[in-house]
């Protein structure tokens, strides 16, 4: 009986052995990497210039890469434990963000995906191992370091590596342990799926956005072309205005000039609208030994509003005063005329410097005059008729004058 009492406990202890030799050469043969990484206090984002975070990345990932085949099989898996003060407000989510952070970052760096992660969010309010999250790897459940924080100096990284490794392996958990982690594991889908969903209606919110702002700029921009057109609408009517424009004009009615009657003129264009004429007629001509005469002088200031798109057509009012004395047969007239009326014309370009003006003046002229004719022998006027008053309606102007736009 106590033979083989002994033989049992020799057989039990040798068990023992080889079970702890076979853990000792499995860790050994696949050492455990510890990565810390430290967030600011009551911050979730994840900094990787903060510290050494960025060192301790390249780290973790080289040790992925390596154990990749073994994470893809579900041999091992990553644990990923989030340290934080329980009694901050809002501990628990900001703990659970900053993990997810680090875990995003090794699934975007180094082609990980969710099912390699193990993740635990941890009180360190009694530690200085506070405000970290620390990832083990490759970890199986039988090489898993222990969930109590670990009292390291925060800044060297290797106390953090050497005190975790030196930490109590954690015994293997049961099956309402799985099914806890299971049950984390499925909240934590759900709640990255309900992110997505909430990612995916800003996505939608922000493309419609997009689609109203593009067409309100599309809108716009028809705006914008109608307002380049009527604007180069009105560079080409100021260009062509301005071909036609003028600021003095010397003038010359080529129907006085026809009947040896010189007449002269000037025309200031006030503004683009407005013209201010004065044109002044003159001769003296006699014959027969004086008994023939034809003498005129006349004085005409006018004002002109030209209209239209180009500025050629326009009305205006005119006074003309003067006085004559012609005598053609054997009866003479000699007097004054005042008058003045209304004025319509318009203006034919013909180079840049010469245009034609046709005008028409319509109004009344009064006139005071002397009928009279010439005593030959006696060599004096024997008048018909003085100081004879007439009315006269109809035509006081008629032009086809010759304009030459000096500047």
């Amino acid at each position: 009986m106590h033979a083989s009492r002994l033989i049992a406990v020799l057989m039990l202890i040798s068990a023992m052995g080889t079970a702890l030799f076979a853990q000792d050469a499995a860790q050994t043969a696949n050492p455990v990497k510890t990565g810390v990484f430290f967030f600011d206090s009551g911050d979730d984002m994840f900094y990787l210039e903060k510290g050494r975070n960025r060192s301790e990345m390249a780290s973790v990932i080289e040790t992925l890469k390596a154990n990749m085949e073994d994470l893809k099989a579900g041999k091992v898996y990553i644990a990923v434990k989030s340290y934080i003060p329980m009694d901050r407000p809002g501990a628990a989510k900001i703990a659970g963000t900053r993990a997810k952070r680090v875990k995003s970052a090794l699934i975007m760096e180094a082609g990980a995906n969710e099912d390699m992660f193990r993740t635990k969010v941890l009180d360190g309010t009694d530690s200085n191992f506070i405000d970290v999250v620390v990832l083990n790897l490759p970890v199986t459940p039988e090489t898993e370091i222990g969930d109590a924080p670990v009292e390291v100096n925060l800044t060297p990284v290797e106390e953090v590596e050497e005190n975790c490794e030196e930490t109590e392996p954690a015994p293997v958990a049961d099956e309402a342990e799985i099914q806890k982690i299971k049950e984390e594991a499925d909240a934590l889908v759900a709640q990255a799926c309900k992110e997505a969903g909430q990612a995916k209606a800003e996505a939608e919110r922000v493309k419609a956005e997009a689609a109203l702002q593009v067409a309100e700029a599309r809108e716009e921009a028809e705006i914008y072309k109608l307002q380049v057109a009527e604007y180069e609408a009105m560079a080409a009517k100021e260009n062509r205005f301005a071909e036609n424009h003028y600021n003095l004009a010397l003038r010359a009615n080529l129907l006085r000039w026809a009947t040896l009657t010189p007449d002269l003129g000037l025309e200031w264009r006030i503004c683009p609208s407005v013209g201010i004429g004065f044109n002044a007629t003159y001769t003296h001509w006699s014959w027969d030994k004086w008994n023939k005469h034809y003498d005129i002088w006349e004085i005409r200031p006018e004002v002109r509003w030209y209209l239209g798109q180009d500025k050629n057509f326009y009305v205006g009012a005119m006074f003309h005063t003067g006085e004559y004395n012609y005598k053609i047969s054997w009866l003479g007239y000699k007097g004054k005329l005042i008058g003045g009326g209304a004025l319509i014309g318009y203006q034919l370009r013909m180079t840049d410097a010469l245009s034609m003006d046709f005008g028409l003046g319509l109004g009344a002229s009064h006139a005071t005059y002397d009928k009279y004719w010439y005593n030959r022998p006696e060599r004096k006027n024997v008048y018909e008729g003085r100081n004879i008053v007439e009315n006269v309606w109809g035509v006081t102007h008629l032009g086809v004058t010759l304009v030459w736009k000096m500047f």
